[in-house]
Formats: structure tokens, C-alpha cells, sequence
């Protein structure tokens, strides 16, 4: 013991500045795990079931070997038997593994993951395609419809997401646009949806009737033209007419609705952040979701108080939100137009040339009053040149225009 504490405390300079106590501070079995005898159950191998056979058979051999010259042969053939056995039944056992395997393997039902080079996007950022519904970028061609208005020629698809109805009907109902054309690549092709008997574009009036003998589908409008006689006479099942509209969403057969995986790695967009797109697009066409983060995007007038201080604060309320109702109703009276009316031509009792003309009133947004201004265009033709002229409104049951300046 006393060479051992005088080596430990005396470091040898020369090899090693520190050195440490080699004492065995447990015991010889205590801590020290001995190897596992038990036998583990695992699939063989070919080259495993292969090589215990033929160490097997060898071990028989030199048994039989040994133990008398005469049962030489007979060992030997007994061994080149049973390994030849073994050999096939471990061929057929793994040959059973191997199709258990791939039984197994096609079963499985592999996702694929989206990347940048099959046009995907993470929460729907990026990039999308030219077709791709504005509001979640589902792009699928059988999906999505455009919404026809000139100004508009948005995408957008046929499912709900996280709203109680399609994103079409959501964007249809809020910009008040109602002429729709399916892609180029849908089953129906490109195609304006419209009424086979008058042409109207309204897709909420439209429906679809069938043929009593022939399996042939035609679209019809629900006013006038499902209570003209003459459609009565011929060959349509008018009492099986239905809407194209179904629960706020487009009939499947005509739109379909996208599976759940497309739904699933498609942007989830709430009905709030519709509301706010849909305004924005009323100043800026070509906005996106993205502007929406924008700061200064999405600031809300202060709201008005039960009682103010004084008159200083009271107008600094108040003249904001008058402000942005005229601008409000300004714009909307300036985006509201009707192509191929009608006028007829008069004098009024002040020598003046008045233009009478029907003005459908279809939206409740434009509510025309005498004293309204309205422009009245002509786009001319080969023999007459483009005209336009102001008045003022002064009649409202027939539209009548006076117009300024005759």
C-alpha cells in the first residue's frame, strides 16, 4: 500500500503532469454485465440458414468419419442429402420473407411532398399559378372557375375551407359579379356558363334541365325563360330544372370540389380575411393576401365615444368616417355602368335635349336620385364617330337624362 499512495503522490515530471489513483473502487462482479446466452428470435438470412447447413452437415460427416471406416460413404450421402434439403427449404423460406415483404410495401400509401419544382408552396406563399384560386392557390383545372367580369378575370376554386361557402360563390356574392367561365382544361372545356334560350350570364339564375329521351343537359335561366311556353312544347323536362348552385357551392358535375389533400396543402384563409381582401381589391385590382401585412393596410377609423370631451375631439371622429363614406359611395356610383341601352330621344319644356333610357336597377348599391350626374357614351361606329355627354338625372321612374351643353 505504501508504494502505491508514494507513486500517485510523486507525478513523474518528465511524462505527465498529473496522474491519477488506480484503485478498484468496485467490486469484480458487481457492476459488470456478462454476455446474454438466451437465443433471439430473428428471420434467417439465405447465406446465415446456408452456412449453419453446411457446418451442420460437415460436423455429421467427420462424426461418421470417425467413428468407422465403412459408414464413411453412407455418412457423406446422408450429408449431401440433408444439405440439399436445407438448402431448398431456406430458398423457400426467404423466398416466403421476401413476398411477405412486398406484400407489405404496397400496402403502404406514400404522400407526396411538396417542393418548389412540382410548383408547390409553403402555407401558401410564393408564387402561383395563372389559374390558381386567389384565395388558397388550389390550381387543380377541374377546380376552379374564373370569375368573367372584365375588370375581375380572377381564379378561384369550389371549395369551402374554413367558410360556409365555396370560395367562388364568397368572392361572387361579395364583389357582386355574376358571369363565370370554367378552365380550359376541365372536363366541359372552356365555357362560358350562360342560358341556352336568351344568353343570360347569371349564375344565380341559372339551372340545368335534361331531355326526356335523349341524355342531353342544357342550362336555362330561371326568369323569363323557365316559364316561356314555347320551351313547354318541346322536348325539356321543365319540372326537373335545378339551380347550378347547390348549398353555396357549384354542382360537382360542373365544378368539382378538391380532394382533401389538395384542400389540406392548400393556404387556409379565414371569412375575415376574405372581407379584407375584397376591399382591398376594390382600390387595387392586383393585391394579394401578402399586402394584407402590410402596415397602415388594414387601419380601422377610431370608433365613436358615448360622450366626448369637446367639439375638437368630437370632429376629429366624426369627419374620418364622413370622409370615407363619400369616398365609399363615390366610387361605388363611378364603377357602376350598363352597356347596350337603349335611348330615346326629347325636348324638354326648357329646349333642352332630354335622353330616356331604362336603367335596370339589378344591385341596391346604386341608388339614383334627381340631381345624380351620369355620363351617357356612344363608342361609334364606321360611319359615326365616338360621342359622350353629362346630365343630370330628373326623372327616375324612366330614366330621364338632361343632358348639359344642347
Amino acid at each position: 500500500m505504501d508504494s502505491q499512495f508514494e507513486t500517485a503522490s510523486q507525478p513523474d515530471p518528465a511524462t505527465d503532469a498529473y496522474t491519477f489513483l488506480e484503485f478498484n473502487t468496485q467490486g469484480e462482479s458487481d457492476f459488470e454485465y456478462t454476455d446474454f446466452r438466451d437465443t433471439i428470435r430473428s428471420w434467417p438470412t439465405p447465406s446465415d440458414a446456408t452456412a449453419a447447413d453446411r457446418s451442420g452437415s460437415d460436423h455429421h460427416s467427420d462424426t461418421a468419419a470417425s467413428s468407422s471406416p465403412s459408414s464413411a460413404s453412407k455418412g457423406a450421402g446422408r450429408g449431401a442429402t440433408n444439405n440439399n434439403n436445407s438448402n431448398n427449404n431456406s430458398i423457400s423460406n426467404s423466398g416466403t420473407v421476401v413476398d411477405a415483404l412486398a406484400t407489405g410495401i404496397s400496402g403502404l400509401n406514400f404522400e407526396e411532398t411538396v417542393g418548389d419544382e412540382d410548383g408547390g408552396y409553403e402555407f401558401g406563399k410564393g408564387d402561383f399559378a395563372e389559374h390558381a384560386c386567389r384565395y388558397c392557390g388550389v390550381s387543380n383545372p377541374a377546380c376552379v372557375v374564373r370569375c368573367n367580369v372584365p375588370s375581375c378575370r380572377k381564379w378561384f376554386c369550389n371549395s369551402r375551407g374554413n367558410t360556409s361557402g365555396s370560395h367562388i360563390v364568397n368572392h361572387l356574392v361579395r364583389a357582386k359579379h355574376k358571369e363565370v367561365c370554367l378552365h380550359k382544361d376541365s372536363p366541359l372545356g372552356e365555357t362560358i356558363l350562360e342560358c341556352y334560350n336568351c344568353g343570360c350570364r347569371n349564375v344565380f339564375l341559372l339551372g340545368f334541365i335534361s331531355a326526356k329521351t335523349e341524355s342531353v343537359v342544357v342550362l336555362l335561366c330561371r326568369e323569363p325563360c323557365l316559364n316561356v311556353n314555347a320551351l313547354k312544347d318541346m322536348n325539356w323536362d321543365l319540372s326537373q330544372w335545378c339551380p347550378l348552385i347547390d348549398d353555396r357551392c357549384f354542382l360537382q358535375w360542373l365544378v368539382k370540389i378538391p380532394s382533401e389533400q389538395e384542400q389540406l396543402r392548400a393556404r387556409q384563409i379565414s371569412a375575415q380575411q376574405i372581407n379584407k381582401v375584397e376591399e382591398l381589391w376594390k382600390t387595387n385590382p392586383d393585391a394579394s393576401l401578402e399586402d394584407l401585412e402590410k402596415p397602415g393596410v388594414d387601419d380601422e377609423p377610431q370608433s365613436v365615444a358615448l360622450k366626448y370631451e369637446d367639439a375638437y375631439q368630437y370632429q376629429n371622429v366624426f369627419a374620418p368616417l364622413i370622409k370615407l363614406e363619400a369616398d365609399y359611395d363615390k366610387m361605388m356610383k363611378e364603377s357602376q355602368s350598363k352597356d347596350n341601352v337603349t335611348v330615346r330621344w326629347d325636348i324638354g319644356l326648357n329646349k333642352k335635349r332630354v335622353a330616356y333610357f331604362v336603367f335596370p336597377k339589378e344591385d341596391n348599391e346604386l341608388r339614383l336620385v334627381p340631381g345624380d350626374e351620369l355620363r351617357l357614351r356612344y363608342s361609334g361606329d364606321a360611319a359615326h364617330p365616338a360621342w359622350q355627354a353629362v346630365g343630370h338625372v330628373v326623372c327616375v321612374i324612366e330614366l330621364a337624362l338632361l343632358i348639359y351643353g344642347f
